[in-house]
């Protein structure tokens, strides 16, 4: 089923200034969830008005994670997602939530940030939210400031991009390389999208009880792919989980190779700190399963 993710700029510039509203000494706020499956309708989004008691950070994020509690909408957060600590510097506001939220992926995920990002700019004093778990990085979710711009995508969307393909992780006693099969989505359908979403499910850590995670905390993105080469810049975080775990570096390296020449256009891949090749590393890797 097509679900549009459009939302009409006017109405949400109508909500930004709703949050000062004080109706009968409560504050009035939109909470946006997901509609649930069983409604017809042509948003993947919509909202439910709320009156609080206090417009704080930490009341309207409660509110928010609780719901909803209205029928037309389906639960959009884990049941034990919290704010941790929240920041505003600037204008950009830094929400820390706890690690359930990090078990969110996907479709699933990025719903889950807009709906957080709508709901929560309706704060005067915020321009962009920053989204991080237990201080890092959502796994697999959108990086950098987010603002409600970024939602407002018009048109009619298809439903999420997907492939199927298989990754590969550590086994946790230490003598090989497992094989989970997936079906991953993907921003884009060209090879950087497709490439990005496959160490976003490798970030997202294995499902099967025996295997381990080659990724953990960090960030490694998709510089390019020219020809067959996949070129990954990785930071520090990232470089030094990798490096840290001596006994298994090469399983968890090569469970990142192996995973992203599973697709047909990449044969090498490359790793870079800060643009530059890392000493010590080869220049090029390709795929390994002699273990």
């Amino acid at each position: 089923m097509k679900r549009v993710l459009a939302l009409l700029l006017a109405g949400l510039l109508f909500l930004c200034s709703g949050c000062s509203m004080n109706q009968s000494a409560k504050i009035k706020l939109d909470f946006y969830y997901r509609v649930s499956d069983d409604t017809p309708s042509g948003s993947a989004l919509t909202s439910e008005e709320k009156y609080l008691d206090s417009d704080s950070i930490p009341a309207v994020m409660e509110a928010l994670l609780e719901g909803p509690f209205r029928s037309g909408m389906k639960r959009t957060f884990p049941e034990n997602a919290h704010l941790r600590s929240y920041a505003i510097n600037e204008g950009i506001l830094t929400l820390d939530l706890s690690e359930a939220f990090g078990t969110l992926s996907g479709y699933d995920l990025m719903l889950a940030q807009y709906c957080i990002v709508l709901t929560m700019s309706q704060f005067d004093n915020v321009d962009g939210i920053s989204i991080t778990v237990d201080g890092k990085k959502v796994p697999g979710g959108a990086s950098g400031i987010l603002t409600p711009t970024n939602v407002l995508l018009t048109g009619e969307t298809q439903d999420p991009y997907t492939i199927s393909s298989q990754l590969y992780f550590p086994t946790k006693d230490g003598i090989g390389m497992g094989v989970e099969y997936r079906v991953i989505t993907v921003n884009s359908m060209d090879e950087v999208g497709k490439s990005q979403g496959i160490l976003n499910e490798l970030f997202a850590g294995p499902k099967e009880a025996e295997l381990a995670p080659c990724l953990s905390g960090g960030t490694l993105q998709v510089s390019s792919i020219q020809g067959d080469v996949c070129t990954l810049n990785i930071d520090e975080e990232a470089l030094s989980n990798l490096i840290s775990d001596e006994e298994n570096f090469d399983l968890k390296l090569y469970s990142i190779v192996n995973s992203l020449t599973e697709l047909d256009s990449i044969e090498k891949v490359v790793f870079l700190l800060h643009g530059e090749l890392i000493e010590g590393w080869e220049t090029q890797y390709s795929a390994n399963y002699d273990f």
